[in-house]
């Protein structure tokens, strides 16, 4: 189990290190070149034109494989106290996991864009914020008041498969 908490904290550093990464900041804040030639380009041409890493939600991904890792961290002779406690842990990370990642979706799609200054002068940046706060919020608010149920169910599902698995296995090597 030490090693699942260790694998879970190492994720979390990385996903940390991901998110203050310079080429990653600088990268959210592309704009393509028809913006500055004066062609049409919308909000979507503008976020469908950065670079992957830029759009990457390292916390969506996080939240798929970090509660798998702690279900099978469970020894079947582990104390139910033991088991109790790692599934709330899983839930409560879950729940929480789940809350940034939506955040870090707004925060890509809603991102303001830089524009070239008007006088050239490298220090100077200017915003363009017409794309910025195109999300009504429902999903924020969705995710913040009702998030408990989805990552209990993901939470629950991933303990039924370990479960499952591990009988298949046991009746198997018997």
């Amino acid at each position: 189990m030490k090693k699942s908490f260790f694998l879970v904290g190492f994720l979390l550093i990385v996903c940390g290190v991901w998110e203050f990464y310079p080429p990653v900041q600088y990268a959210r804040y592309v704009v393509p070149q028809d913006v500055y030639t004066g062609n049409a380009c919308d909000c979507q041409c503008i976020s469908t034109s950065r670079p992957w890493y830029s759009t990457f939600n390292y916390w969506h991904w996080l939240w798929i494989i970090m509660v798998p890792l702690l279900a099978f961290s469970i020894k079947s002779e582990d104390s139910i106290l033991q088991r109790t406690m790692v599934l709330l842990i899983s839930v409560a990370l879950c729940y929480f996991i789940m809350n940034f990642s939506v955040h870090l979706f707004w925060d890509i799609r809603n991102g303001p864009f830089l524009v070239k200054s008007a006088t050239e002068l490298p220090w100077q940046k200017t915003w363009d914020m017409q794309c910025a706060d195109t999300g009504d919020g429902a999903s924020l608010a969705f995710a913040l008041l009702f998030g408990w149920i989805p990552a209990s169910l993901y939470v629950g599902l991933c303990y039924v498969v370990m479960r499952v698995i591990r009988s298949l296995l046991k009746d198997r090597s018997t």
